[in-house]
């Protein structure tokens, strides 16, 4: 009586080879995890079972979950090769089955890390932007407080001019603005208020401080500031 074979053999590596290597590594022992680099690829991997009956009708199968589940039907093959690889673990999930097309449920697990040079490592990646943000956080946060301070010093060091001029509150603002290098139409988003009233202000400015044009105003108020700031 002929009878269909219940036994699923299990998979095992005997061995690899990798494309820095001439020869194949023999596998004496149980292969768990595989360290290799992105020269050593493609990998090629020869598999075998433990079973001797009708060797040629067994086939094998490789499965890599997480590589979109990607999975390779080998049929009758009992090796492998791999070309691409994740940098970091890559764990494969190996079966076979018996002549009568068996499958062993129980897939045997082989991880292969591929060791990438630090500076193309995700950590390497993410502490450079970590830096990166860190640094310009700094610089921002000095750019500002030197703002603030400039600010200061000029609206102190414009007081006697501009009470002089009888220049209003909102002329003030305008002219320090106008001084930090800012254009009409970022005057108008920064003070709330429309371009006319902003081209209004300035042409009272102009008026009370005596001069024709920006370049004018800008030559005229850095030139009391300087000889201010030179008297102190």
């Amino acid at each position: 009586e002929i009878t269909t074979n219940p036994f699923m053999p299990s998979v095992i590596v005997t061995s690899y080879k990798l494309s820095t290597q001439s020869e194949e590594k023999i596998v004496y022992n149980k292969l768990d995890v595989l360290e290799v680099t992105k020269e050593d690829l493609p990998l090629i991997i020869n598999l075998a079972t433990c079973s001797f009956s009708n060797p040629h009708k067994i086939k094998y199968r490789v499965r890599i979950p997480n590589s979109n589940n990607e999975e390779l039907i080998l049929d009758n093959q009992n090796s492998f090769q791999l070309g691409k690889l994740q940098p970091g673990k890559n764990r494969l999930l190996l079966q076979a089955s018996n002549h009568n097309q068996q499958w062993n449920e129980e897939e045997v697990p082989l991880t292969i890390i591929l060791n990438t040079p630090f500076w193309q490592s995700s950590v390497f990646r993410y502490s450079l932007i970590i830096l990166f943000v860190s640094v310009f956080g700094y610089w921002f946060q000095i750019r500002h407080r030197n703002h603030q301070e400039q600010s200061q010093v000029i609206h102190e060091d414009l007081t006697p001019l501009l009470r002089k001029k009888k220049i209003t509150k909102r002329e003030r603002e305008v002219l320090e603005l106008v001084i930090k290098g800012k254009t009409n139409k970022e005057i108008e988003r920064e003070l709330f208020i429309s371009y006319q009233t902003v081209k209004t202000h300035l042409y009272s400015i102009y008026q009370k401080i005596g001069v024709n044009s920006r370049l004018q105003l800008m030559n005229t108020v850095l030139g009391y500031l300087k000889k201010t700031n030179s008297k102190a």
